[in-house]
């Protein structure tokens, strides 16, 4: 029996209005996310309680506030997992993750927190790839996990297997705050934070240093910081630490500064960090948001990097192209008109390296 392709859509279309109805708290639910239409399942939901659900589709809702829970704790060589699986295949550029319950003390340090997790992504060509990571600091409820896949595939639906987790003080349950894919749309990453989609961004500029080098204003200062720490097994480590301030116009004198630190950024974006545990946060009082950037840890020398971007109203000049009639001929003709525009753009200001030299 033949089906095409139609068809199937037709189908699973009509399976995300039924299933719903039949249980609204089921381990398969129909969710749309960014529009997309999509099924989250899980291994298991906890249903106990009366005043929250628990159920696989509240990890895709946004809303850390309200999690997903496995119905029991890890066992010795089980998973617990959760699962997207799209109607269509969509590009994303990666995952945001909130680890925990909400982002509050209190309840995010009462249930567990991912601490070691795989991510199956099932491609739209059939084929499989598994990452593993790990979180090593369980020290802010604040901080999303951004996790980067460089090649942006195109994928069918990807898995969150939970392997370890930091226990809580009320049990140790397997729970997921919120999972954002950044599906990308149109060629822009979508996403509910700002410093997520506009940080993956900037790390692609980097391969460009003078496309990167738009981050910088010229009426703000941009602070490098550089941390090493460098050492034989054998001997007492040695911590070499430098920071420097410079503008726009200093940068533009020292040019060779801003190549060198977008050249390491954008080998580390694209090819250490598809295993790399990123974390994102804001910090209030300074108006600054953060993104953190782990290099491989496999390497002899182990990169890591803290960008500080803020965000500003900037005025950008853009070209296009008009058409226009001649009044003497009425001819109509294309002329290139530049005009001012204002845009909310991510602004970099402070900049972190801190690399670990090995030696033998």
């Amino acid at each position: 029996m033949n089906i095409n392709k139609s068809t199937l859509v037709i189908a699973f279309a009509l399976l995300l209005a039924i299933v719903p109805l039949f249980n609204p708290v089921s381990a398969y639910q129909g969710i749309t996310v960014k529009g997309e239409s999509a099924i989250a399942s899980a291994s298991s939901f906890c249903d106990e309680y009366t005043d929250i659900s628990f159920a696989p589709a509240d990890a895709f809702d946004g809303n850390p506030e309200k999690p997903w829970m496995s119905a029991e704790p890890l066992k010795s060589g089980s998973e617990e997992w959760v699962k997207l699986s799209f109607i269509k295949p969509v590009r994303i550029a990666g995952l945001r993750v909130s680890p925990g319950f909400g982002r509050g003390q209190e309840l995010f340090y009462n249930y567990s927190r991912l601490k070691k997790f795989s991510v199956v992504l099932e491609m739209s060509n059939g084929k499989t790839e598994t990452h593993t990571y790990t979180r090593r600091l369980d020290d802010s409820p604040s901080k999303d996990m951004l996790l980067i896949f460089s090649t942006e595939p195109a994928i069918k639906s990807f898995t969150l297997n939970i392997l370890e987790v930091y226990p809580g003080k009320e049990g140790s349950n397997p729970l997921i705050g919120d999972i954002e894919p950044l599906i990308i749309k149109n060629g822009a990453i979508q996403s509910e934070s700002w410093i997520a989609s506009d940080g993956i961004v900037f790390l692609k500029a980097t391969r460009y240093a003078d496309s990167a080098f738009n981050y910088v204003l010229s009426d703000q200062d941009v602070q490098f910081q550089r941390i090493i720490h460098a050492g034989n097994p054998l001997e007492l480590p040695q911590d070499i630490k430098k920071t420097n301030t410079y503008t726009k116009k200093d940068l533009q004198t020292t040019y060779s500064i801003w190549e060198s630190f977008c050249q390491s950024l954008s080998y580390d974006y694209q090819f250490n960090l598809y295993d790399g545990v990123n974390y994102i946060w804001k910090d209030d009082k300074k108006g600054l948001a953060y993104l953190d950037i782990f290099g491989s840890e496999t390497a002899d020398v182990m990169n890591s990097y803290t960008l500080a971007f803020d965000r500003k109203e900037v005025k950008e000049k853009i070209t296009k192209k008009i058409t226009v009639k001649d009044k003497e001929t009425d001819e109509e003709k294309v002329e290139t008109q530049t005009v001012e525009i204002t845009v909310m753009k991510p602004v970099i200001r402070e900049i972190t390296m801190i690399s670990d030299i090995y030696t033998p």
